[in-house]
């Protein structure tokens, strides 16, 4: 019995870490602050709610004022004048200074990608982005937003709601763990996803024909919801001095269209936010203002099959990690006298994962296999957490893993349904659904149904990456079987960087991204002359969230008058993560 509540007590503590370390996969928290009482309107009225920062926030806060507004847009843009709209929830950070102040930067969008990750949550979880913009000649409004579906935007993109949505994702997860076991596991996973998605689907059936928020969830759409957002908050900031045209007041006729053909998105995008800002900066490039795309996903290959070349540089990230543990043996509890390279690390984690998944027999009870099934799962996952964020997590989660991995421990403690901690229903149950009602409506080679072909796939992936294979390979049998009445209506169909846009954008990455490599960043920035791609000599997803003071100086001296690094640029300040790293540095 002991043994048994150490092991659960070690499960319970490991799981909390990760909800209170990831910022890509934790649980959203959530808020008492009622959404529902800001009424969406045509103009952006903003609406004091700094309670959100005390309750979302970090600890040690920054800023002290929050604003927050509900943007009624088209659900269709192709039928503006529609009754059917989407309420798009808002929130900005104030500069507290006067739009004719010199040091004032106006606007800065920002989208942490996914898709599917609430824009709201990220931005106050992570201070406004003060770290990095802090320091700079400019100030920022910084503007952060729930596309379309997710979290505090409505209507929701939801399958399910409750128990029965988190159960939904939660065994599709433990299903996927499964996926590089055998060609039987796959075909298996193949089956229960099709059964998956038409209950999906048969859950969605009530929804008014061609109104259903599933067909307009499409990059597409949510790019013409941020030109909607700048435009709005260009009303708001700018004098009227500054549009064009001799017009003395902005009730005049001409001033719609004047002020729309003057707007100018300031943006910083993350990870699948790159691909929305590459979507924005093709289909609106007169109105690109300073743009920041960091971890750059292939847009190319992801508006056409998927994303081909994602695991490219995943097992790099993952030696990196293992070969930096070993060197700091002292930090990083992984690492055991004895050891002759990092080899022997990765030995130890691919036994303690493999024992999990194979330590069934007939006599198992369900609980133990799916407590067992769990927590491999659960070793893999904070892997790939600690290679994405590697100076801010990579000494606890090695901590974590240690004791998760001792699997005699785990084989002397039995479990049964009562000892396990009971489940809490997150309060944002849907960003599988988003993330997939996303990637599947955009991709132009969708819902084939074609195993044969889902098979190539995951062979492909796995050879890029053997460790990491399962986790995109499950999202392409998603897309294959993605059923047709929830496809986005109106998706992008054609290349991308088509015309010149009117400011040159700073590409951002880490020489390991572990799902972004940097070949994208130089491949995206091929179709945008003037384009110029900053690499950091670093490990992790995303640059400015890397401690590299070199990043975050190039970025604001960018975001202040447009000054981009010489092309070549390499920053070189980022070291073993298992060092104590600067806290100024490390992001919230």
């Amino acid at each position: 019995m002991i043994q048994s509540l150490l092991f659960l007590s070690l499960l319970l503590s490991f799981q909390l870490h990760a909800l209170n370390s990831s910022k890509w996969t934790r649980d959203i928290v959530t808020s008492s602050f009622d959404w529902t009482a800001i009424t969406p309107t045509e103009d952006l009225v903003f609406h004091k709610c700094d309670i959100l920062l005390d309750e979302m926030g970090p600890l040690q806060k920054t800023h002290k004022q929050l604003q927050c507004a509900r943007l009624s847009l088209p659900l269709d843009w192709r039928n503006e004048s529609g009754p059917l709209k989407v309420a798009i929830a808002i929130v900005r950070f104030p500069s507290g200074l006067n739009a004719s102040d010199p040091t004032y930067g106006g606007s800065l969008l920002t989208n942490p990608g996914g898709p599917g990750i609430p824009g709201i949550s990220h931005i106050i979880e992570t201070d406004g982005y003060h770290k990095i913009l802090d320091g700079g000649k400019k100030q920022f409004d910084v503007v952060s937003f729930d596309p379309r579906g997710i979290q505090f935007s409505t209507p929701a993109a939801q399958c399910f709601s409750g128990p029965p949505g988190e159960l939904f994702w939660t065994w599709r997860g433990l299903d996927a763990d499964r996926l590089d076991v055998s060609l039987e596991e796959r075909r298996l996973f193949w089956i229960a996803e099709r059964e998956r998605l038409s209950n999906c689907a048969d859950q969605r059936k009530g929804a008014p024909t061609r109104s259903d928020i599933f067909n307009f969830m499409g990059t597409k759409s949510v790019a013409r919801d941020m030109l909607a957002i700048v435009q709005k908050l260009d009303l708001i900031n700018k004098p009227l001095e500054n549009f064009v045209g001799n017009l003395t007041s902005r009730d005049s006729p001409q001033f719609d269209s004047i002020q729309q053909s003057n707007t100018k998105l300031q943006y910083l995008g993350l990870s699948y936010g790159t691909a929305l800002g590459n979507l924005f900066a093709t289909m609106f490039p007169d109105h690109v203002g300073r743009m920041v795309l960091d971890g750059n996903v292939d847009a190319i290959e992801f508006f056409d099959s998927g994303m081909e070349s994602i695991l490219v540089d995943a097992d790099a990230a993952y030696d990196f990690f293992l070969e930096s543990c070993f060197n700091r043996p002292s930090s990083c509890s992984l690492a055991k006298d004895g050891d002759r390279g990092p080899q022997d690390i990765k030995a130890r984690i691919d036994y303690a994962i493999s024992s999990h998944k194979t330590a069934f027999d007939r006599n198992s009870s369900a609980a133990d296999v799916e407590l067992r099934t769990t927590v491999a799962h659960k070793i893999r996952t904070r892997i790939i957490e600690s290679i994405r964020s590697p100076y801010t997590l990579s000494t606890g989660l090695a901590e974590s893993l240690s004791l998760l991995m001792d699997v005699e421990l785990w084989n002397n403690s039995p479990s049964n349904g009562s000892q396990q901690p009971a489940n809490t229903t997150p309060t944002y149950d849907w960003l599988q659904d988003v993330k997939l009602s996303v990637t599947c409506s955009d991709r132009a080679k969708t819902a084939d149904g074609d195993y044969e072909a889902f098979e190539r796939y995951y062979k492909s992936l796995e050879s890029q990456s053997p460790t990491f294979a399962w986790i995109w390979a499950a999202e392409d049998a998603s897309c294959r079987l993605w059923p047709e009445s929830l496809q986005a209506q109106d998706r992008y169909q054609g290349p991308l960087g088509t015309g010149n846009s009117t400011m040159p954008i700073l590409f951002l990455n880490t020489k390991f991204d572990p799902v972004c490599p940097l070949r994208n960043a130089h491949r995206m920035s091929s179709v945008y002359p003037g384009s110029v791609v900053l690499e950091s000599n670093a490990t992790g997803h995303c640059a400015t969230f890397q401690p590299s003071s070199c990043v975050r100086r190039h970025l604001r001296d960018y975001l202040d008058d447009s000054t981009l690094p010489e092309p070549g640029t390499v920053c070189n300040d980022t070291g073993n993560p298992f060092d104590a790293v600067d806290p100024s540095l490390l992001m919230p």
